[in-house]
C-alpha cells in the first residue's frame, strides 16, 4: 500500500487523450533500502484544486511516518512539464 498509489497517480494525472504523455518508473531494491522514482507528464488541470484533490499521497505520508519513522525520504517535485515522486525506505 506504499508503492501502488504512486503508479495509480501517474496514470490518473499524467496521461491525457489530447496531449503527448509519458510515465517513467524506476524501482531498485537492496538489503539496505528500497528506492522508487515515478515521473510523469504534467497536464494543465481543467478541474479546480478542490475537485481534483485526493488523499492518496497524504495517506502514503502517514503510513511512512507510522511504519518507518526516521527511516524514509519522501519528496515531490512539480513543474509545468512533469510531476515526480521520489521515495526511499531504509530497511535496516
Amino acid at each position: 500500500m506504499l508503492i501502488i498509489p504512486f503508479i495509480e497517480n501517474a496514470f490518473k494525472h499524467g496521461v491525457s487523450a489530447h496531449h503527448n504523455s509519458w510515465i517513467e518508473v524506476k524501482l531498485s531494491c537492496s538489503k539496505e533500502a528500497i528506492h522508487l522514482n515515478v515521473k510523469n507528464s504534467n497536464h494543465k488541470k481543467l478541474k479546480s484544486t478542490e475537485e481534483e484533490s485526493g488523499i492518496g499521497l497524504e495517506n502514503v505520508r502517514q503510513r511512512l511516518t507510522m511504519l518507518y519513522p526516521g527511516k524514509h525520504l519522501f519528496q515531490l517535485f512539480e513543474n509545468e512539464e512533469s510531476f515526480e515522486a521520489n521515495l526511499k525506505i531504509e530497511l535496516n
